[in-house]
């Protein structure tokens, strides 16, 4: 989820920006993690390491889908707040 804030500078625009996971995603990968990181603890053999797997997986996946997307939502505000033709409506951009 992206929430944004847009205020006035003396001589332009000051953009604040928060990026973080859907709440929902990440109280079930809390509990996800618990669970999985509970058990691969509690019973130390050579079975916890599915566990221990699932638990690092869980890390890699969350990880691995938010800072990309994040990274791209970043760019594309970017070039939505400097680029002055994105405020235009569609067809009226005067770039030739």
């Amino acid at each position: 989820m992206i929430w944004g804030r847009v205020t006035p500078n003396g001589v332009g625009t000051r953009v604040y920006v928060t990026m973080f996971i859907h709440p929902l995603v990440a109280l079930f990968m809390i509990f996800w993690l618990g669970m999985v990181g509970y058990r691969a603890v509690s019973v130390p053999s050579a079975s916890s390491m599915i566990p221990g797997g699932m638990f690092i997986f869980g890390i890699a996946l969350t990880v691995g889908a938010f800072i990309p997307e994040a990274i791209k939502a970043k760019r594309l505000i970017s070039d939505a707040v400097t680029n002055s033709a994105a405020g235009a409506l569609p067809g009226t951009a005067t770039n030739r």
